[in-house]
């Protein structure tokens, strides 16, 4: 009887923990509209791994180039106003980046107030996932 009855005590701790585990993730990682809504620029995503929180940049406005520069003449312009060369430019910029650059590059690239095309957001946010800050 003492036996069953620890295993029942542990799995009710084991289940617990779980639950409690999943719920603090759920608060400290944006949910997937958030990230995306952060990465195309608009308000934080709250993840504990944000690249606006968590940049390996710590400066404060400290703008890092990644051979990038000719992309700082679109300041300004809208996620949804480029034009289809315009968009290869940055998306030969967004594949060319390392896994562990990409963090810091949207960093960059929000502090130059500039707006990564809206059709290379998800390639972009999919690229985050793979340095595994967004979940």
């Amino acid at each position: 009887m003492s036996t069953s009855l620890i295993l029942v005590f542990l799995a009710a701790l084991v289940t617990v923990m779980v639950l409690v585990m999943r719920r603090y993730r759920q608060k400290t990682e944006g949910t997937p509209e958030e990230v995306e809504r952060c990465v195309a620029g608009g308000s934080c995503c709250g993840g504990v791994n944000c690249h606006r929180k968590h940049g390996k940049d710590k400066l404060r406005g400290q703008i890092t180039y990644f051979e990038d520069e000719e992309l700082d003449r679109y300041k300004g312009k809208k996620a949804t106003d480029y034009t289809p060369d315009e968009i290869a430019e940055w998306e030969e910029v967004v594949t060319t980046l390392r896994a562990s650059e990409v963090t810091e590059w949207v960093t960059s690239i929000h502090r130059r107030q500039l707006h990564i095309p809206s059709v290379l957001q998800p390639i972009v946010t999919e690229r985050l996932r793979g340095e595994q800050l967004i979940p």
